[in-house]
């Protein structure tokens, strides 16, 4: 537990979670119903010993560096363009959507 690899299904729902989708969101993205989109993020976690959807993610990022600079970029990029949206939908829902930034950047200070 803990060392195995996500599959790429799992990184494909693992990437919608950080576009910010919520996992309904991510299911209608994909094309898939609401349960395997759960089940997907359910083994992901269990096989890589996460216990949140950050910590999934940094593993994630970890095991695809390649993907780590360009997702820097985009969050900025996404962040800066829908911060309006991001409010939007809070009030809409009436949930706090994480904002995958900051996760990020204080997971990669523990790495460094």
């Amino acid at each position: 537990m803990g060392t195995q690899t996500i599959s790429p299904r799992e990184g494909q729902v693992i990437c919608e979670l950080m576009n910010g989708n919520v996992v309904k969101e991510v299911a209608d993205n994909l094309c898939i119903s609401f349960n395997t989109a759960d089940t997907h993020i359910k083994n992901a976690k269990r096989r890589t010993g996460a216990k949140t959807i950050a910590e999934l993610v940094f593993i994630f990022l970890k095991q695809n560096k390649d993907l780590l600079a360009f997702v820097f970029i985009t969050i900025q990029a996404f962040s800066m363009a829908t911060n309006t949206s991001i409010e939007q939908r809070r009030r809409k829902t009436g949930r706090r959507t994480a904002r995958i930034t900051v996760v990020l950047k204080t997971q990669s200070k523990a790495v460094a």
